[in-house]
């Protein structure tokens, strides 16, 4: 399933897919539903100063 992937300013589109490069103080999020999140995909890149929470655990 391919998921569209709007435009965005520092990311470059290609036929091997989507390649960003995140400015210094923000983060790129992912969702962990790839094909249901409403993420950085939509949402761009996310300032350190609005991440509010903390990782507890990583799923490896």
């Amino acid at each position: 399933m391919s998921i569209a992937f709007p435009f965005r300013e520092n990311c470059t589109y290609d036929s091997a897919g989507v390649s960003c490069k995140v400015p210094a103080g923000q983060y790129f999020m992912m969702g962990d539903n790839r094909d249901n999140s409403s993420d950085s995909r939509i949402w761009g890149f996310v300032p350190a100063d609005h991440i509010v929470g903390r990782v507890l655990y990583i799923v490896p």
